[in-house]
């Protein structure tokens, strides 16, 4: 192990943190340790189909003209229209199909902080 040897400084009697910069050269073997947190949610996402995006964006505009959703639901059936899945519409369908679209809109949209915690040095013990 190395010694370090201090000056007798008459502003620091006890010498106990001053070195000089030639006796600051004291390396030690070891690494950083570190833990990253990094999301993001826009890198991935499922795509609607045609059919799912024209609905969605039909129901929207006559939701946002003011019409209810059991009024669109009743158009919607009157006009052919479908579920994605096949089936006749209801208000709750229609609801769920605005609501939906709003969480995955915000979801997909929304930006996470990066961050660094569990800053530390640790060192590796080598034989001498």
């Amino acid at each position: 192990m190395r010694e370090f040897r201090t000056k007798k400084n008459p502003h620091n009697p006890t010498n106990r943190s001053r070195w000089s910069s030639s006796q600051r050269t004291h390396f030690v073997e070891g690494y950083l340790c570190f833990t990253v947190t990094f999301r993001a949610s826009h890198l991935w996402h499922s795509h609607y189909s045609d059919y799912q995006e024209s609905l969605h964006h039909l129901i929207k505009t006559m939701h946002d003209s003011g019409i209810g959703y059991r009024r669109i639901a009743y158009w919607l059936n009157e006009h052919g229209y479908t579920t994605p899945r096949g089936h006749e519409f209801k208000n709750t369908h229609v609801f769920s199909i605005l609501k939906k679209k709003l969480i995955r809109d915000t979801r997909l949209n929304k930006r996470y902080k990066f961050e660094i915690d569990n800053l530390r040095i640790c060192r590796i013990n080598m034989p001498e």
